[in-house]
């Protein structure tokens, strides 16, 4: 969410965007909006496979050298 902030405040000051589906003169502030909710879905998502991923994997055995 800092990130989406970030890219909008910035893109404010400046005029510029670095993606073009955030720009608000072109596509208007209710596209950009559903936007910036499909991009923290996805990570939300992401996140959450990941989390389950940890949980469902066996943990390494306690004597299990890591590294060189």
């Amino acid at each position: 969410m800092a990130w989406l902030v970030a890219i909008l405040l910035q893109a404010a000051a400046t005029g510029w965007y670095p993606y073009p589906f955030l720009d608000h003169a072109t596509h208007g502030w209710g596209r950009v909006v559903v936007v910036c909710i499909g991009i923290l879905v996805l990570f939300f998502a992401v996140f959450a496979v990941l989390r389950h991923l940890d949980r469902w994997m066996r943990p390494a055995p306690s004597g299990a050298v890591t590294g060189s």
